[in-house]
């Protein structure tokens, strides 16, 4: 193996696991119900889809900064 293809596997191996970009953010500014549209703030480290809707209890969904959901 060359020197070329073992930098390039470490590298590979130093990136698992490090948060980056929107997984790091977390991406989403707010939750938001598919059903209702009810909007709570999202909490860091929390993925929306784990959030039940305080109106009905369904599972949220993602929405960025922009507005488009994730």
């Amino acid at each position: 193996m060359d020197n070329f293809t073992k930098l390039a596997i470490s590298t590979i191996f130093e990136m698992r696991g490090k948060k980056t970009g929107r997984e790091y953010t977390g991406g989403a500014s707010v939750c938001i119900c598919s059903k209702c549209q009810t909007e709570v703030p999202h909490v860091r480290d929390t993925p929306c889809n784990e959030i039940n809707c305080p109106t009905c209890k369904t599972p949220m969904s993602g929405k960025g900064a922009r507005g488009e959901i994730k």
